[in-house]
């Protein structure tokens, strides 16, 4: 994808610099196999059911569009009045390269589209008497190539101010360090502050088993009770549902800190619906005519019933030193204790130099 105007800003998390905006944004693949096959079979009262599927998609067009959004002049200033100089906004932001404190949004260098999904299912359908008919059904799903997000430019250092009467210096990944003649940091010039970044890469699975039960009206009478037990799990959601953007990853595998239940990991959900055809009126059991019909004929009444268990609720425990920013991970709470009495993980993002 590219800019008609070529009027992108392309912020590279992996140097620290911004690309040419001829550059291209992400990698759409133009390979994708996408088939579909099911399979059907009925012995007797008894039907087996069985079907594959591989999906695709390109996630939300939002996220296809950051670096053409970056295409702007933020700045934060106080004490002004209104209206502002917009111009001059622009001038001291262009004028000020070394310490503005950018913050476009940015992809990693690897990021591609599209996302890719798996769905396979079988079921069995047993007829049964009373006009009735029972179900049960496996479903289940596996993501690949998911979206992720983290943030770029993270801190690496904090230094003790050689003025005690000044905070302490921060430094991060893109800083320009500030150096007296012996090589002290004295001080620092942020071209960047931190950036919002987005990859692919992440998974998650789904698997469910439904039950059910219809009964085909008789008498007036429908009743269709479903029960589903199912797991959602993988270290993110795709992309309406992304939490990652905490996770502070610098490579795929640090994203697995944030392996655990999906949010909208529901374990038990049961939905109960009947519907009941009141018997008078024309065409039905006691249709007659009279003050009957004329006050209860052609009603149906029907009632739905919905419950489920809670959602996940994801703990985040790890601890850390002052200076060690990193991934966090989501865990079960039976994990709390030996995470929470862990040694510090040195899961540190690399300053450019250091970058491969």
């Amino acid at each position: 994808m590219w800019e008609a105007n070529d009027l992108i800003v392309k912020f590279n998390i992996d140097t620290g610099a911004i690309d040419p905006n001829t550059s291209q944004l992400f990698t759409s693949k133009k390979n994708n196999f996408e088939p579909r096959v099911s399979f059907a079979y009925a012995p007797g009262r008894t039907v087996f059911r069985s079907g594959f599927g591989v999906f695709v998609g390109p996630g939300q067009t939002e996220d296809q569009i950051q670096p053409i959004e970056s295409d702007r002049v933020s700045a934060t200033i106080s004490n002004a009045s209104f209206p502002v100089d917009a111009n001059a906004l622009v001038s001291a932001f262009m004028s000020n390269p070394n310490n503005r404190s950018y913050q476009p949004r940015a992809y990693a260098n690897d990021y591609s589209i599209p996302e890719k999904v798996y769905q396979y299912t079988a079921s069995v359908q047993q007829e049964l008497p009373g006009r009735m008919a029972a179900t049960a059904t496996y479903v289940g799903s596996q993501g690949r190539s998911l979206f992720l997000r983290s943030v770029a430019n993270q801190i690496t250092q904090v230094v003790t101010n050689p003025n005690p009467a000044n905070p302490a210096i921060v430094i991060r990944q893109f800083s320009i360090p500030v150096r007296d003649a012996a090589g002290n940091i004295v001080g620092v010039q942020n071209p960047f502050a931190e950036v919002d970044y987005k990859t692919s890469g992440g998974h998650d699975s789904y698997n469910a088993l439904m039950l059910s039960l219809t009964r085909r009206s008789s008498s007036g009478l429908s009743l269709n009770p479903q029960y589903t037990l199912s797991r959602s799990f993988g270290n993110t959601g795709g992309s309406n549902e992304a939490l990652t953007a905490a996770n502070n990853a610098c490579t795929l595998d640090q994203f697995e800190y944030d392996l655990g239940y999906n949010n909208f990991d529901a374990r038990h959900t049961f939905n109960f619906s009947t519907l009941y055809a009141v018997p008078y009126g024309r065409g039905r059991q006691k249709s007659g005519g009279g003050l009957a019909d004329a006050i209860l004929g052609g009603w149906d009444v029907g009632g739905i019933v919905n419950a489920r268990s809670g959602l996940q609720d994801p703990l985040v425990p790890r601890t850390r030193t002052a200076t060690t920013v990193g991934p966090q991970r989501r865990t079960r709470a039976s994990e709390w204790m030996r995470a929470s009495y862990a040694a510090p993980v040195d899961d540190t993002c690399p300053h450019a130099s250091q970058r491969t």
